[in-house]
């Protein structure tokens, strides 16, 4: 089994007469052992300030007597070229985004961008539109991140391989295989993560019928995405995925309160900010439910360990997890055609 690297940055583009994407590797390509990218990131960030509020939606409740019980501000999707989105949601307070940084503005995510720093900036970018602070990493929390590697595995063996990989064990679970025999998956109700492997040609020949059914695309892009189908198909691309996800629930180890001190002390298994802990406090101030509770402080002791760096941590190790997996691979030079002119 190969891997599939592209042809230099995937988003530096700008000079050709239309944004095709990732591209396919020339002859001077070789096959190198780290070319995995982020396929997905969602992040969000408390300030402080009054923010501008930003939604695409808002879902409300009401109780019997017509009183406002919940509300809440879905996110508004913002467009790029080629029908691809990032999803961003303000309540004035907090700030949410999330999205494909590696399909963005692109018409294909064969390749995509490996590392925080660059879909931090690309987020920021979109957010600056919107006149919104960017988010900071190392105070920002992130909930969910992808990462996905190409490899080859020979023309018309995708199904053989992905019905081979749903026999595996993989942490005590085997794998579900979908019914076309495209892909297989793991721990599919899990909360904290998600492992896929599929036929990336299948999926790029499923998004084309779509987009052209649509009238989406302009004849040169159905162009470029028929060619880049048949280069795939020739090499046989699998793709594998692995999505990571934070728990957001609050997991309480121990409580305390001290009657004479009015003071009540939670102790968490996890990290719990400064702005979850003032949230927590003001709750007790203004929301009537707790009217008799407002002259009692809240000692809140979380991990020190941030969330930044637990699912960071989590994202090296499943990196690693997919270069170790490569080990007893034969690396040899890779040669793929070129199949646009830039």
């Amino acid at each position: 089994m190969k891997e599939l690297y592209p042809h230099g940055l995937a988003w530096k583009r700008k000079e050709q007469p239309f944004s095709t994407g990732s591209g396919i590797a020339n002859s001077s390509d070789v096959l190198r052992s780290d070319y995995i990218f982020i396929d997905w990131l969602s992040m969000s960030q408390r300030h402080f300030d009054l923010l501008p509020k930003i939604n695409g939606s808002v879902i409300v409740k009401f109780d019997e007597y017509g009183l406002l019980t919940y509300e809440m501000l879905g996110f508004k999707s913002h467009l790029g070229s080629f029908e691809s989105t990032i999803n961003v949601r303000c309540d004035g307070d907090i700030i949410s985004i999330s999205g494909n940084p590696s399909k963005y503005n692109k018409l294909d995510n064969l390749f995509g961008l490996q590392s925080l720093v660059d879909c931090v900036s690309l987020f920021n970018s979109i957010l600056k539109e919107y006149d919104l602070p960017p988010l900071e990493i190392g105070r920002a929390t992130i909930s969910r991140i992808d990462i996905t590697q190409n490899y080859i595995v020979g023309p018309n063996n995708e199904r053989d391989h992905i019905r081979y990989l749903s026999g595996v064990n993989y942490r005590n679970e085997s794998g579900y295989v979908y019914p076309d025999g495209n892909a297989c998956d793991w721990f599919r109700h899990s909360t904290r993560h998600y492992l896929k492997v599929y036929n990336k040609t299948a999926e790029f020949e499923k998004h084309l019928k779509k987009a052209i059914k649509k009238n989406a695309l302009e004849p040169q892009q159905i162009d470029y995405l028929n060619r880049l189908i048949n280069e795939t198909k020739k090499l046989g691309v699998v793709r594998v995925e692995y999505e990571i996800k934070s728990n957001r629930l609050y997991q309480l180890m121990d409580d305390s309160y001290d009657k004479k001190a009015k003071t009540l002390s939670l102790n968490f298994f996890n990290e719990v900010s400064e702005a979850e802990k003032n949230s927590l406090q003001n709750r007790l101030l203004t929301d009537p439910r707790y009217s008799n509770c407002k002259d009692i402080v809240i000692d809140i002791k979380g991990s020190d360990t941030k969330s930044f760096e637990l699912i960071t941590t989590a994202y090296k190790d499943k990196k690693q997890e997919l270069e170790d997996s490569k080990r007893t691979v034969s690396y040899t030079h890779l040669t793929l055609p070129t199949i646009y002119s830039v």
